[in-house]
């Protein structure tokens, strides 16, 4: 006898515990197709950001602190990403 609830007989539960549907896996999926398309361009911004500010007067600080208050917005952006596409990977896993 194991101590786990059988699934199969609680009400609602076709399908077991992090199972996905075909369409919640293709849309899932979609989702990541997306998050993979904005990452890539928010490094690409990121990259860009910091070129622009290698070519910065350097002591043009404040025009260097903008640059560096948007990297740190990409950066957070990114982050939330990645967090969002490594919830998706482990639903259609």
């Amino acid at each position: 006898a194991t101590d786990r609830p059988d699934v199969a007989s609680q009400p609602g539960s076709e399908q077991p515990t992090g199972a996905v549907s075909g369409a919640q896996r293709h849309a899932a999926q979609k989702e990541i197709s997306s998050i993979e398309r904005r990452l890539d361009k928010l490094t690409a911004t990121i990259e860009a950001v910091h070129q622009q500010m290698a070519e910065d007067d350097p002591s043009d600080y404040e025009r260097l602190q903008q640059r560096a208050d948007e990297v740190r917005e990409l950066e957070s952006e990114v982050e939330q990403l990645e967090e969002r596409w490594l919830e998706l990977s482990e639903q259609i896993a």
